[in-house]
Order: structure tokens, then C-alpha cells, then sequence
């Protein structure tokens, strides 16, 4: 059985062995598993996203931040929850409950492990109102006329 001859966890970027595994216990050893490439891609955490947030809706936000290197997907999360994953750089979130707040992150992962939360946004939603239209009720004068914006 062969040593390695350099550690796995201290490649340079981009740099790639070819490694095979042979289980060893009291019984003796298993058959070699094909060779199989590992970069430091596989074996690197990647680093937090830096997020930010444009177009932002009575009902909708999108998110935003920069490219993780070696992150293969990012995980978005609504309140701590994961709830969508993507391999995009940015993510629009609709039909977000008005009247509402909610506290957005994101989590760069690839093969090997998933980063920090990136910072937390938190964004309020609320109705925007359109433009007043009154409505006047004609059945009295006086005290008894009110008039209704919708």
C-alpha cells in the first residue's frame, strides 16, 4: 500500500491527484476502488456570499451578490429556512406576503461542504397604494355626506 505523498488538504488551486481507496480492517483488505480525480475544489469550504438586494416590490425582491469561487450552488433562505437553490448569481423571490418581514441569506456549497450564511438582509413588505379615487356617498347632506378614498 502506497502513502500518499502529498497530503490531499494542501494542493494548490487547480492542481489534481488521482487517489484509490482500499478499506482496511481485521479481516484483511478490499479490492482497490477505480481511480478517481480529487481537486481542491472537492475539498475546500467555499467562502460567504456578499449579498445584496434590487428591485424590491410591494410583493417581490431580488437578491444578488458576487460569484463564490469554488461554490457550485448557493442555498437561499427566508428566515433561516432553506427555500430555493440555485447555480445562478441572483434570485427573485415573488409573492411575498405583504405587511410582512422577512430576513433573506444565502449559503455557497459545492461537493465538499456548504460556506457560512452570507450577511442577513431583512426586507418589509407593504402595499403600495395607488393613486386615491374618491368616492362620495350622495344619499344625505350636511353632516351625513362622507366621501371614500379606495
Amino acid at each position: 500500500m502506497k502513502q500518499l505523498s502529498k497530503s490531499p488538504w494542501n494542493l494548490s488551486h487547480g492542481e489534481r491527484i488521482v487517489v484509490q481507496v482500499i478499506a482496511q480492517n481485521k479481516y484483511g483488505n478490499s479490492p482497490p476502488s477505480q481511480w478517481s480525480p480529487l481537486s481542491q475544489k472537492m475539498i475546500t469550504t467555499p467562502e460567504a456570499p456578499e449579498i445584496s438586494f434590487k428591485d424590491k416590490t410591494y410583493d417581490s425582491v431580488t437578491l444578488n451578490w458576487k460569484p463564490v469561487e469554488r461554490a457550485d450552488e448557493y442555498f437561499i433562505l427566508i428566515d433561516g429556512l432553506r427555500s430555493a437553490v440555485t447555480q445562478e448569481t441572483s434570485y427573485t423571490l415573488t409573492n411575498q406576503q405583504k405587511y410582512s418581514t422577512f430576513k433573506y441569506s444565502v449559503i455557497a456549497s459545492n461537493a465538499c461542504a456548504n460556506s457560512p450564511s452570507s450577511e442577513v438582509l431583512t426586507v418589509s413588505f407593504s402595499s403600495t397604494p395607488g393613486p386615491l379615487i374618491p368616492v362620495t356617498s350622495e344619499q344625505g347632506t350636511g353632516k351625513d355626506r362622507c366621501n371614500l378614498f379606495i
